[in-house]
């Protein structure tokens, strides 16, 4: 088994995103699972809150930088090596079990959420 140093690069990709309506219980900080992503180099999940819909029904979703995550970067940079925050180029993007509740109770009631949902 090889020196851990001798990676140059750890890639941290989101390789898929699952919209909720229900907020999660007592979600582990999703710093804590990067962090340990990085570490185990196994994928992980986090859950976040920063999913945005622009005027143009593009998604957006911006993934806080923090201290943790700042201290990672500058060690590995020390050591010579890089993290690289990235998305895949087949990212998937689901609607979960509650998310598809909520439209169809929308849809059938013909609500003001329903009806702006499907002029778009």
């Amino acid at each position: 088994m090889g020196n851990q140093h001798e990676q140059k690069s750890i890639n941290v990709e989101l390789t898929n995103i699952e919209l909720h309506i229900t907020k999660p219980r007592k979600p582990k900080p999703w710093i804590h699972l990067v962090l340990n992503a990085i570490n185990s180099k196994k994928p992980s999940r986090f859950y976040g809150n920063t999913l945005t819909v622009e005027e143009n029904g593009e998604f957006k979703i911006e993934i806080p930088n923090s201290p943790e995550i700042q201290v990672q970067i500058n060690k590995a940079e020390k050591e010579g090596r890089k993290i690289n925050f990235e998305l895949s180029t087949s990212t998937n993007i689901f609607a979960s079990k509650d998310t598809i509740e909520f439209i169809e109770a929308h849809k059938k009631k013909n609500s003001k959420i329903w009806q702006k949902i499907s002029n778009k």
